[in-house]
Order: C-alpha cells, then structure tokens, then sequence
C-alpha cells in the first residue's frame, strides 16, 4: 500500500496522469498535480479540486522557471506524463512536439537532480520502437518513426543516462495502446462505445488490419504502483513494456466490441491518410521482461476491460458530447 507520500504528476489533465490522480487521491498521500497554464482537459481531474490532500499547479512544462515550486515540495515521487503529438492532429506541430517531450523531460530531471526522491517514472511510448517485424522488446534498437516516437525516444535515453549517472530509480514504462476511463473520445475504443450508447450502427474505420496491443488502465495503474511502493526491485534507467503480449486488429476489436456489447455494426472505411508514425506490421510487446522479472501480467482481458469502460462511460457520457 502506497502512504503518506508526496507525489507530483506532471500531465495531470491527461488520460493516464488523471487516471493516476484519481487513483492516488483516494489514499492518504499529497498529490500536487501539475498541468498546463490552458489545458483544455481539465474536467477530468476537477472533481479532485476541492479534496485537502490534492493540489493543482499551473505551468509549462517547456519554462524551467515554472518547475521552481518542485524545490520546496520535495516529492518523494515523480510521475512525469506530460506530453504533446500523442493525438493524430497535433503531430504536425513538430517544434512543440519536441519542446515538450524532450526539452519538457530535461527541464525536470534538471530541477529534481538534487532531490532525494524514491523513484521517477516516465511514461514512455511504445511509438519508440518504430516499424518492427517481431514482438517490440525492451532490447530493440529504437527505430521511431514520426517526430512524436522520437522525441519520446530521445527523452527516455536522456533519462537512462541521468539515472545511470546519479544512481537514481529512474524507471521508464512504456506503454502499449492503453484504454479505459477518461480516455480521449477521438481515440478507437471511446468511439466505438459512445457510438453504441448513443444508438449508432455505423463506425467509420480508415485502417481495419491495424494491429494494436490493448491494455486496460486499471492494470497500468496497478504497475505504476508496483513501481511506487517497491522502487528497490527496478534498476536505475531500467525500460519496462507494459502491454498485453497478445496483437489484435482493429477489425478483431470491433467484432469483441459486437460480442460484448450485443450490438451490430455496419463498418465504412473512411479515406484519408494514416497518422504520423503509426506502425502496421507489427505492434505486439514483448512480455518476457515484465513476468519474468517481476511476476507480472495484466488482470483484465480485452473483454474485461471493455465491459468496464462501457460502464464508466454510460455514467459520464456528458463529457463526449
């Protein structure tokens, strides 16, 4: 059980960072989130505003002057997922893209170096690997395609080398294509359902063969707290994949959705091209590392994980109107 610690997370209005949140204000641990001057996502986490052991900090990430209140909080635990280009259409705004993934990731190590912290997790992306033939391994020669896999990429060997140098529990975990509650409505799984809920029969797909590998939040929120609570079993830099181990295309996904959902679709695909950097060959992790080192595997399957986040978005549909 995670207690008593101070934990900042950076990207806080954002899918797994307010997931992380909401996760965390639940226990007796001070939680300083810290998000950008004009998010737009805000009513993900605005609930928590009003709760004593939550406090929100605004700022950018790119501006090492904003990250000054780090000195005085002293965290005991740094979870950085602020990012930017993770959605198709903000891709093309490269300079950003790498301001605040890359330079927003120096910028933090540089202010926490100094801080006896227990562990700072990053949040990676399984887009560093780039196109790959096999299941992506934590070995693999990072390959990125797409300005947003490499400046993912290149914030994570910045971040091996500073832990590799300081000694520090610095751990990246990658996700793979995770889904649940608060998830972006553009994304594949969060159409599909509020499509059914509002009554819809159409989806329209551009890339049906897409293979993905689907996790479930909650089973990501579960590691992230395996790291948190036990630091001592990771290695400072160390890169952990956090996916299923099992591929699965779009056209796959649509047909568990029918399945679980007792609801037919009639499937149009849609013109237009495909997104910066999206992988289409293979896109599978490698599991080894993750159960054989620390006896680990997701608890929910990809029907499991649907049937909840059907439910969680039937009581919140208000916010993907």
């Amino acid at each position: 059980m995670i207690s008593n610690k101070k934990i900042l997370i950076t990207g806080a209005a954002g899918f797994i960072g307010a997931n992380l949140a909401h996760y965390l204000a639940k226990t007796d641990n001070q939680l300083v989130l810290f998000l950008r001057e004009k998010s737009v996502n805000d009513w993900r986490i605005k609930a928590l505003c009003k709760q004593k052991n939550v406090r929100m900090v605004r700022g950018n990430i790119e501006k090492k002057g904003t990250l000054k209140f780090i000195q005085k909080l002293q965290p005991d635990v740094i979870i950085h997922n602020a990012i930017h280009g993770g959605y198709g259409f903000q891709q093309k705004f490269k300079k950003r893209v790498i301001n605040t993934n890359f330079l927003g990731t120096v910028n933090l190590l540089e202010e926490v170096k100094n801080i006896d912290f227990d562990c700072f997790i990053l949040t990676g992306s399984s887009s560093e690997y780039g196109i790959k033939n096999k299941p992506m391994s934590e070995k693999d020669t990072l390959e990125p395609a797409g300005a947003y896999g490499v400046s993912k990429a290149a914030a994570s060997l910045y971040a091996s080398y500073i832990a590799r140098e300081t000694g520090k529990k610095i751990i990246i975990a990658r996700p793979f294509s995770v889904f649940g509650d608060y998830e972006e409505k553009t994304r594949l799984i969060p159409y599909i359902v509020t499509q059914y809920l509002r009554h819809q029969k159409t989806l329209h797909l551009r890339t049906p063969h897409a293979p993905r590998d689907y996790l479930f939040i909650a089973d990501l929120m579960d590691f992230y707290c395996k790291i948190i609570s036990s630091p001592s079993l990771f290695k400072p830099g160390e890169v952990v994949n956090l996916g299923s181990g099992t591929e699965t295309r779009v056209v796959d996904l649509v047909n568990v959705c029918k399945r679980v959902l007792h609801h037919d679709f009639e499937i149009c695909l849609s013109s237009g091209t495909d997104r910066e950097g999206d992988v289409f060959k293979k896109w599978r992790s490698d599991t080894s590392r993750i159960r054989e080192r620390f006896n680990w595997q997701p608890k929910h399957s990809l029907e499991q994980g649907i049937i909840k986040t059907v439910a969680w978005f039937r009581k919140n549909l208000r916010f993907y109107v």
